[in-house]
């Protein structure tokens, strides 16, 4: 049996990780820092993709920066979904795929991320094929999305 490339799957997740990263890895410059306002509140954005052409597979994806220091990647975050831990890329980044159980239609997204002991969080449902839907972060900045989509 041959299996086909998912990179027509996650070409929109690809593109978006690329741009969100990209973004949380401008800096104005140094000098400028001290006079950004101090939110203590990370800003988050996290995809969940699920998909199940050509194999059932879902995709974790989140990007946590620091809004009062220029968009830094926020190294230290403990970021889970469903009660997986995510591996972090050294840059904010923290992402996850999995084979073994991926998240099914009308099955629980819960989305945890720690920083300096403060939890911020989001629940949702993974929608119907062909679906998507986005929800806000408690806590977190202004902003701060988990975008849930169901991919045939």
């Amino acid at each position: 049996m041959k299996i086909k490339s998912l990179s027509l799957v996650n070409l929109p997740l690809v593109g978006f990780l690329i741009l969100t990263l990209s973004i949380a890895g401008c800096n104005k410059d140094d000098k400028d820092d001290k006079d950004d306002p101090t939110t203590g509140q990370p800003l988050i954005t996290a995809i969940i993709l699920s998909g199940g052409n050509p194999i059932d597979i879902s995709t974790y994806t989140v990007s946590v920066v620091d809004p009062s220091r220029s968009g830094q990647g926020i190294l230290d975050a403990v970021v889970t979904v469903n009660a997986i831990v995510l591996s972090g890329n050294g840059s904010g980044g923290y992402s996850y795929v999995d084979h073994d159980t991926p998240i099914q239609e009308g099955g629980t997204v819960a989305l945890s991320v720690s920083v300096n002991g403060t939890a911020y969080t989001a629940t949702g449902t993974m929608p119907a094929n062909g679906q998507s839907s986005d929800l806000a972060i408690d806590g977190a900045y202004t902003g701060s999305t988990l975008h849930i989509e169901n991919n045939p």
